[in-house]
């Protein structure tokens, strides 16, 4: 495949790819209507695709609550893409937890401080364990609902997956401390999640254009075989057609 050739073939996808589907609408929608309103919004936020939409739904559904728009109104969702860049003044009822060690990328957390310092987003950073910094923050900040990017082929379970549908809030379990999990993308399937990251412009992770398609350590992940175009280059994440494959090279 020449270069022009490619280019312009993935330009035309990409364009395609930026289309938010009714389905994929109607599932913002869900999402919107489980949050309530809080004083202070926490997102485990570690620079993923899952994470990035789950804190892209938030956002635009405190645009809509900040313009006394209606998250339900396609309209309004066209709005919140050509004005998402802007800052608002409710971001700074969002907060950002980022666990951290040594087994993360280099690149992953030079896009987490980047990506806050952009969306003007406050940090709080763990470098220790997940399960040790779950139990300092929610002591130290009285947290009791994080919203994470959990979606539901995390899970293998028919019956918690059901459950969890209903509101998108699955309880904690031993060893951690007691919070909820809030999973705004659940339901969402991989070709949703990147329609969504797409449609909004947003910037992202630099290894998904890499061929990348699950971020884990770096120790274990390697690039999706699918994903590639010959021995020397791969197509980015969002072109994945093999989505069963998705986390099988992590």
């Amino acid at each position: 495949m020449s270069e022009l050739l490619k280019l312009d073939s993935l330009n035309k996808y990409k364009e395609e790819m930026k289309k938010i589907t009714p389905e994929l609408f109607q599932k913002i929608i869900y999402s919107c209507s489980n949050i309530q309103d809080q004083k202070i919004y926490y997102v485990s936020f570690n620079g993923g695709k899952d994470c990035l939409s789950a804190y892209l739904i938030l956002k635009y559904y405190l645009f809509c609550s900040e313009n006394n728009l209606s998250y339900s109104d396609i309209e309004s969702l066209n709005k919140f893409a050509n004005n998402r860049n802007n800052f608002f003044l409710y971001l700074n009822k969002v907060v950002f937890l980022y666990f951290i060690n040594d087994k993360h990328f280099e690149s992953e957390e030079d896009y987490v401080i980047k990506f806050a310092k952009k969306e003007q987003i406050k940090i709080y950073y763990c470098y220790s364990t997940y399960e040790n910094g779950l139990k300092y923050l929610l002591n130290r900040f009285s947290i009791n609902k994080i919203i994470m990017g959990t979606r539901n082929n995390d899970i293998k379970n028919t019956e918690i997956i059901n459950e969890i549908s209903k509101t998108l809030i699955q309880k904690s379990t031993k060893p951690f401390p007691e919070f909820d999990r809030f999973y705004l993308v659940f339901n969402f399937s991989y070709n949703e999640i990147w329609r969504l990251i797409l449609f909004l412009n947003s910037d992202y992770l630099d290894l998904y254009d890499k061929g990348y398609s699950s971020i884990g350590d770096k120790f274990n992940t390697k690039i999706n075989e699918y994903l590639y175009i010959d021995h020397r280059e791969v197509f980015p994440a969002w072109c994945l057609k093999n989505h069963e494959s998705e986390r099988d090279f992590r």
